[in-house]
């Protein structure tokens, strides 16, 4: 009843979703800065650290297993998928050189990635580690892309 899209319709015919995925980034954003829980220290963080890369392995092999079972859906798809890998081309030719220009290091790998959904993020985690500038640049995207995308999922 409490967990899903909320719908907002500001004028007629035009409604616009917030997914759940924002609003529970608003709930951690209040619940880091107003600290309710004061037992979580540095060394319980190190150890969710570990915990967190564990789950994330499992997660890759399941999208793994699940994307070998729909390979034929890949094949059918055809000059759509082709384009869309072009535009992921594109986050690497023209966002990368315009993140080292802005000034950005190592963060620019995670910040170039072209989707950021689950998966990347997983695969740069796994990669880079979770404390790793890559991953902040991942994390940054993700956020972002996030806040502002949910505003045009209608």
């Amino acid at each position: 009843m409490y967990i899903g899209p909320i719908e907002i319709t500001p004028t007629k015919g035009v409604t616009v979703s917030v997914m759940p995925l924002l609003y529970t980034m608003i709930l951690g954003l209040i619940c880091y800065l107003a600290k309710p829980i004061k037992w979580i220290q540095r060394k319980q963080s190190r150890i969710a650290e570990g915990a967190i890369m564990l789950f994330i392995g499992i997660l890759i092999a399941k999208l793994a297993i699940s994307s070998g079972q729909s390979i034929h859906l890949l094949l059918e798809m055809g000059p759509a998928l082709m384009l869309q890998e072009l535009g992921h081309l594109a986050t690497i030719l023209i966002a990368l050189p315009v993140a080292l220009l802005l000034g950005f290091k190592r963060e620019s790998i995670g910040l170039t990635n072209s989707i950021c959904r689950e998966p990347e993020v997983a695969v740069v985690v796994d990669k880079y580690g979770f404390n790793s500038p890559e991953a902040r640049g991942i994390f940054a995207l993700f956020i972002v892309g996030t806040i502002i995308g949910t505003v045009f999922i209608f």
